[in-house]
């Protein structure tokens, strides 16, 4: 299982940004940061059969934060959790190793780093792919070391200008071994035009601070078409930044959202010049082969990064692996079933505050109708693989996920419009949203694997009841067609794209049975193209991605 922790704070809410965050005075974090730490303790009480493999602390602006507030944090996270510990993760080792970002096929699994035989398996755990399967542990393991105290990888959102050498070192200490620093651009006429509270110095003070301070993972944010944008100031832009040598750079086009300043201005017409359609163009064709000249490989549409850097906790998003989302409408999947923590800060106080003592593990904020302890664990494959953003199959207008780091559109649209509940934030967004259809009864594929019941999809019967009280809002049990989609809108995203026999192995029927008129479709259009057993997107696919994610949405 992966965790997201979302702090809602900024310094100044950014002119684009429609994400949950706000600036707040210092009791209200504090009185905030309380509420998360008991939060987590109660998470750990309910999820204790869960190990977690990443952790990610999202925003707002995470680096906001107290020295002794990121403390608060990791020490509910230490007392509460269960960590899996990685190949090279130098964590722990007296335990089994789960397959390295849970990335490999079902049956078959590369040998980690040192084990020697030549091509074996990963050493992993049965539990992470489901039984009867077994795996081996890593040389030398033993079964008497300490467990692992922290995530194999642990990131935090920080944005220049808010970080300070007591800051990075306090998140060292419970943990952090990634970082992803908000840039946006290195032209300052730009970032006043965003409403960001730094200047293109102001982060290279930030980055050569985290590097002083240790940190050898650092993504690096950055966003195209944006006003006063040219295609000049955007190879600027990109050339100083990969001169850096982050492991790690996510380059996202700004989308104009409705209810923010940027809306208002461009209907307006106050705001500042956008690139034209031809500029946009060569902005978005030219990121790819200048990073790719500084040796950075593209894994996912709009995610680069230099050979064994990609980050662990989005890939598992696109991979629909399952997460538990806490803090402030912080998005959660487990069991097949999505929801949301309340947005309401009042109503989320309420909630855990008039629980008692929820750091002794008072259940009833976490109350549910099927997700317990271990819940998830050997049900169904370790494939499930967040939401992506579809309209329609006339528009399919995809909201790309956005400026920031490795941020993962997570939306479908229902059986005849796009629901979107998401719970937002700036730099590596996760957008966490649910689907809007509630479509009932079996899959009406006539492959008899797909004949299963939805409502038991995951092994946990849905109870028609509410949540007075808790947390949950907005829950619901996927159905079997809209795990399909998933797997296909994400998974595609992938430069590596899907595996037909994880599709096999995670619905019981064969991908062809489901997908093979579309698939021969998009094949023939040059947008895909299958090698053995892998689909994915062509270049032309990935330029068109709307168009033929469109083509897996199932009537």
């Amino acid at each position: 299982m992966q965790l997201y922790i979302h702090i809602p704070f900024c310094a100044r809410k950014c002119g684009y940004c429609d994400f949950l965050s706000f600036p707040a005075d210092d009791s209200i974090r504090e009185r905030y940061i309380d509420a998360l730490a008991a939060e987590i303790r109660a998470a750990g009480e309910v999820y204790s059969g869960n190990q977690i493999s990443t952790v990610y602390m999202g925003g707002g602006t995470p680096s906001l934060l107290s020295a002794a507030q990121i403390e608060k944090i990791g020490s509910a996270l230490r007392e509460s959790f269960e960590f899996e510990t990685l190949p090279g993760a130098g964590r722990g080792c007296g335990r089994k190793v789960s397959p390295a970002e849970s990335a490999g096929e079902p049956f078959e699994f590369e040998t980690p780093p040192g084990a020697g035989g030549g091509r074996g398996r990963k050493a992993g755990q049965a539990e992470s792919v489901g039984e009867p399967f077994e795996f081996e542990t890593t040389p030398d393991a033993g079964f008497e070391c300490a467990k692992a105290t922290g995530p194999a990888e642990f990131t935090a959102e920080c944005n220049p200008g808010t970080l300070t050498e007591e800051k990075l070192e306090a998140f060292k200490a419970i943990g952090v071994n990634r970082l992803s620093i908000g840039l946006q651009s290195m032209d300052n006429a730009q970032l006043r035009t965003l409403g960001r509270i730094h200047t293109a110095s102001d982060f290279l003070k930030s980055y050569s601070m985290a590097r002083e301070a240790g940190f050898e993972n650092i993504n690096i944010d950055l966003m195209q078409a944006l006003p006063l944008q040219t295609p000049e100031s955007w190879k600027n832009t990109l050339e100083k930044t990969a001169a850096l040598r982050p492991e790690h750079i996510s380059a996202y086009s700004l989308i104009i959202e409705e209810n923010t300043p940027f809306y208002n201005m461009f209907s307006e017409g106050t705001l500042p010049p956008l690139p034209d359609e031809n500029e946009e163009r060569e902005i978005y064709y030219s990121t790819r082969e200048i990073l790719e000249k500084y040796g950075y490989s593209r894994y996912e549409i709009s995610n680069y990064s230099l050979p064994g850097y990609e980050c662990r906790h989005n890939t598992g998003y696109w991979r629909r692996a399952e997460y538990l989302g806490l803090g402030l409408g912080a998005s959660s999947l487990v069991g097949g079933r999505r929801w949301k923590n309340t947005s309401d800060l009042g109503e989320y106080f309420e909630c855990l505050e008039a629980a008692g003592k929820p750091a002794e593990g008072d259940m009833r904020i976490f109350a549910d109708s099927g997700t317990h302890a271990g819940a998830g664990q050997g049900k169904e494959a370790p494939y499930r693989r967040d939401t992506q953003t579809l309209n329609s199959c006339e528009e399919s207008a995809a909201h790309a996920a956005r400026r920031s780091e490795e941020s993962v559109m997570q939306a479908l649209r229902g059986s005849e419009k796009s629901v979107m509940q998401a719970a937002r934030r700036s730099g590596e967004c996760v957008m966490q949203a649910a689907c809007g259809r509630n479509t009932e009864g079996s899959c009406e594929n006539t492959c008899g694997g797909c004949a299963r019941e939805q409502k038991t999809i995951s092994g946990y019967p849905i109870e028609d009841k509410g949540y007075p009280g808790t947390l949950r809002k907005d829950e619901e049990q996927l159905s079997f067609k809209s795990q399909m989609e998933e797997f296909m809108f994400l998974g595609l995203r992938l430069t590596e794209g899907i595996s037909k026999k994880e599709f096999e192995y995670a619905f019981g029927c064969p991908y062809g049975s489901v997908y093979a008129a579309q698939t021969e479709k998009l094949e023939k259009d040059g947008l895909l193209k299958c090698e053995g057993e892998r689909v994915s997107l062509t270049d032309l696919g990935v330029d068109l991605s709307n168009m033929a994610l469109a083509e897996f949405l199932l009537d």
